[in-house]
């Protein structure tokens, strides 16, 4: 098997990703992790990079993941399995957010998947997300 490109470099700027697994799946012969990801900082792809770093490329990863695996990832979902649900930032002094449930491609994945352990409900989280503060996992 290919190997993936060197991820994380010692003169890299530092950052920080903290993670909740909410479950384990299997479909087509591979076995996945569903990750709720909080970044402490905001560096061009720290999600996908930190994962990588940890031997645990995003599915469907083109940049990060050896070529076999991504070729793999392809043949049972139809892009990168990252979605940011939750975005908030703020505007002077107000605070706004917005939460966005899976899209229905990213859904339909899930739904072929052999649910092998979950913290969560999965199939209710991917409609009503809930936030990282009300997650317990």
């Amino acid at each position: 098997m290919s190997q993936a490109p060197s991820a994380v470099l010692s003169c890299g700027r530092p950052s920080t990703s903290y993670l909740k697994r909410m479950a384990h799946f299997s479909v087509a012969s591979c076995t996945s992790s569903l990750l709720m990801i909080r970044i402490g900082t905001g560096r061009r792809h720290q999600i996908r990079l930190h994962c990588a770093h940890m031997g645990h490329v995003v599915v469907t990863d083109s940049k990060y993941a050896a070529l076999d695996l991504y070729r793999l990832d392809t043949e049972w979902c139809p892009r990168n399995f990252l979605h940011r649900f939750s975005l908030t930032f703020w505007t002077g002094a107000e605070e706004m957010s917005a939460i966005e449930a899976l899209p229905a491609d990213l859904s339909a994945v899930l739904k072929v998947a052999v649910m092998l352990r979950s913290n969560v409900d999965v199939y209710q989280w991917t409609e009503q997300p809930k936030a990282w503060e009300e997650l317990n996992v």
